[in-house]
């Protein structure tokens, strides 16, 4: 209980000012015209900490696209800590779901256990988050089943969790296969040290988890590259696959004795300001 009532006082105190539109129900045509961008924006401001930059545009304008297409395939290759997974599994997954625009999601990663994180991003924000209650009441609050591998919003869709090389012949709704699969970070580095995983992991990857897909599925892979048998570096040639990388480095210093002085006045651990000495002349620089 203490744990609700904080989260949902964080989404108050995130929406205070904010306008709240006439009915719901009338608000949720005019919801699924806006972009991805600002989708997140209005219902998840908590996840925008800074300005989207170049990837996170791209990325909104990739799953806008999404959204109008079936049988798409996106392959996302991106450093760790640029926020694939706020915009592409928790932001897309949770608009998707309410939306209800995709009936079955699957969320798959490294380990069940990741994947489940995953969903417990979303699943709280169905449940806690008041903005999506106004918009989209018949998905908002909790659904049955609500558990960590596994959740049914109140509007019928479902979210599953999987981990890499998992079972997941036959792991369907009825007869539905599962109408979007987003794959967020398969393999870690410990994985690519053995040529015979990689090798099982993609084996997985093409055989079992493709084939459990069908025609109309929508499927996202997000990734780093860690070797180049890893599956998010082979889908890059991957046919039918759109796939892009995005550098760590845009690009390299012109000038790295500014690096060495900024590193000499950051690892000063005598100046109790050294941070801020820093930042600043990060900034004049």
């Amino acid at each position: 209980k203490r744990k609700r009532r904080r989260l949902v006082d964080q989404f108050r105190s995130a929406w205070r000012g904010s306008a709240v539109t006439a009915t719901a129900e009338a608000s949720i045509p005019v919801r699924l015209g806006i972009g991805m961008m600002d989708w997140i924006k209005e219902y998840l401001p908590l996840y925008v900490k800074a300005p989207f930059a170049p990837f996170h545009l791209w990325l909104c304008a990739e799953l806008d696209r999404m959204r109008n297409h079936r049988s798409a395939r996106l392959n996302v290759l991106a450093p760790r800590g640029h926020a694939k997974s706020s915009i592409a599994t928790t932001a897309f997954g949770l608009r998707c779901a309410v939306e209800g625009s995709e009936p079955l999601i699957w969320v798959v990663s490294e380990t069940k256990e990741q994947a489940e994180a995953h969903v417990e991003s979303i699943a709280e924000e169905v449940e806690f988050n008041p903005r999506i209650a106004e918009t989209y009441p018949a998905a908002s609050g909790r659904g049955k089943p609500w558990r960590r591998d596994r959740i049914r919003l109140n509007n019928g869709v479902q979210v599953h969790t999987f981990g890499t090389r998992s079972h997941v012949k036959g792991m369907r709704r009825r007869a539905e296969r599962p109408s979007l699969i987003v794959c967020d970070d398969l393999q870690a580095g410990q994985a690519m040290m053995s040529a015979d995983v990689r090798r099982h992991d993609w084996d997985w990857f093409q055989g079992d988890l493709m084939r459990a897909s069908g025609p109309q599925t929508n499927m996202i892979s997000l990734g780093t590259a860690l070797h180049r048998e890893a599956i998010a570096t082979a889908l890059q040639q991957a046919p039918g696959w759109r796939s892009r990388t995005w550098p760590a480095i845009l690009r390299e210093p012109e000038n790295l004795d500014l690096w060495k002085k900024w590193e000499q006045v950051f690892s000063n651990w005598d100046d109790p300001d050294r941070e801020e000495k820093a930042d600043a002349y990060f900034a004049a620089n």
